[in-house]
């Protein structure tokens, strides 16, 4: 039986983020950034590291883009550090931070790689945070400024840029649980920064496409809600959560209004002022701006009511023995379902735009690091992306997280998502088993994994 094998068009790349891997925190002129408070801060970071350092790739990206062409990458999408070219976040760019990232792209593209540009992945400059953030409406037009300036410089060989990075997680958890920098802990903020995020996308959407013919897209984290059991208030529970955390940012890129049913929580978590914030036209700006859709998929999610006197014994569990290392169950199945169910917003194209497990396979005495798991793992998702496509949706590629191990955000340095190994006291690099077969994948379109076969080169 012949093989079912990924479209000849369909493009494979890797990820990254410039607070996970690049260091150099203050070389070139880089002011801090969000992520440099939020670290000094006591108990935030389960190791009590931060990314002063990270996996150094400001210094060594020569390096590192050797190895993007040994894997033989199709496409490589990295974030830009604000802090680096803005150090003031408005005004003068830097020149030596503007270099780095010349350098950087020239030197993907002479490896015959194709970059992918993100402007903001969770990261804003300091400064720009204690001018009030993306709470502060002035905010928006300062985005759009600095995506202007970059597609300037850079636009010439740079055609896809990415606006936010889940821009959920950066309002949500940023502002209103205060799991992430900055910090706070304000749940009206939470949902003002949502929706500037989501403005200032289409107006940076707009900036970029002024200096030439660039494709812009937005990365959603995507997570089928699925009820802990049949009882009505799970089900309450489960739409409540897919309304605020996935609904509210995907009816207002395509259809340009926020869900009916999750206006009156908007609302009661906003205070007396309701919602304000949400200015006459806002919505039409926000409305069609998208040429893809990056979709970021881990896991589904299991949603249980709070109401302690209607809660039922869960018929959904999670079977312990397939968790990943942050503890993510994994379930490519619901990866199918999560592309399937977009396809009521019609997007015109989708890219997985992040997918891949933390597992904390070490270097053995001869150096191999055999993470079969994690091709196992990025198999069975390419698996359920075909399914995805031979129904009739649009990928047109994928993104495995990460490139390089790095700075996991409040994991610290504990969880390693990478396709090649970082020691982070000497900042050696080591192929993972994952990356021989990854590169495999690549060449041959065939995404089987054989834990008995040996991919290396």
């Amino acid at each position: 039986m012949a093989k079912r094998l990924l479209p000849e068009s369909f493009l494979f790349g890797a990820t990254s983020s410039a607070v996970q891997i690049e260091g150099g925190a203050e070389e070139g002129g880089r002011t801090p950034s969000i992520w440099d408070k939020f670290c000094s801060k006591p108990s935030v970071i389960a190791d009590a590291s931060n990314a002063e350092d990270a996996a150094d790739h400001y210094n060594r990206y020569a390096e590192d883009l050797l190895l993007m062409k040994r894997i033989r990458l199709q496409s490589y999408n990295f974030s830009v550090s604000w802090s680096r070219v803005l150090p003031s976040g408005i005004g003068t760019t830097s020149d030596r931070g503007m270099d780095f990232y010349d350098r950087l792209i020239d030197g993907i593209l002479e490896q015959g790689i194709d970059p992918w540009i993100t402007l903001n992945h969770w990261d804003l400059p300091l400064v720009m945070e204690d001018r009030g953030g993306w709470v502060k409406r002035d905010n928006i037009w300062h985005f759009a400024d600095y995506a202007q300036k970059l597609a300037a410089r850079l636009g010439d060989r740079v055609k896809n840029w990415i606006t936010h990075n889940d821009p959920r997680s950066q309002a949500y958890r940023g502002y209103a649980t205060g799991e992430l920098a900055p910090g706070e802990q304000k749940p009206r903020d939470g949902w003002i920064a949502s929706h500037h995020l989501l403005l200032s996308h289409s107006l940076a959407a707009e900036a970029l496409r002024s200096e030439g013919p660039m494709k812009v897209g937005l990365n959603l984290k995507i997570s089928p809600a699925v009820p802990a059991s049949d009882s009505d208030a799970d089900h309450r529970a489960a739409r409540e959560w897919d309304g605020r955390e996935q609904r509210w940012y995907l009816d207002a890129l395509f259809k340009g209004e926020y869900p009916e049913d999750i206006i009156p929580l908007a609302k009661a978590e906003s205070g007396t002022l309701g919602l304000d914030w949400i200015q006459r036209g806002d919505m039409k700006i926000i409305r069609d701006s998208l040429d893809f859709l990056g979709v970021n998929y881990y896991a589904r999610t299991i949603v249980h009511t709070t109401e302690k006197l209607v809660r039922k014994r869960a018929t959904e569990t999670i079977d312990r023995k397939y968790i990943t290392d942050s503890g993510l169950e994994v379930a490519p199945e619901y990866l199918t379902e999560a592309l399937l169910n977009l396809q009521q917003y019609a997007p015109k194209e989708i890219f997985i735009s992040e997918n891949g497990a933390a597992y904390g396979d070490a270097p053995n005495e001869f150096g191999r690091i055999s993470d079969h798991r994690r091709s196992a793992y990025i198999s069975r998702h390419l698996e359920a992306i075909r399914e995805a496509i031979d129904k009739g949706v649009n990928v047109k590629g994928y993104f495995v997280r990460s490139l390089l191990d790095g700075f996991e955000w409040t994991e610290g340095y504990g969880k390693r998502y990478g396709l090649i190994w970082v020691d982070f006291e000497t900042q050696e690099r080591i192929f993972k088993d994952s990356a021989h077969w990854y590169s495999q994948v690549i060449d041959t379109r065939d995404h089987e994994f054989d834990p008995s076969f040996d991919y290396r080169e």
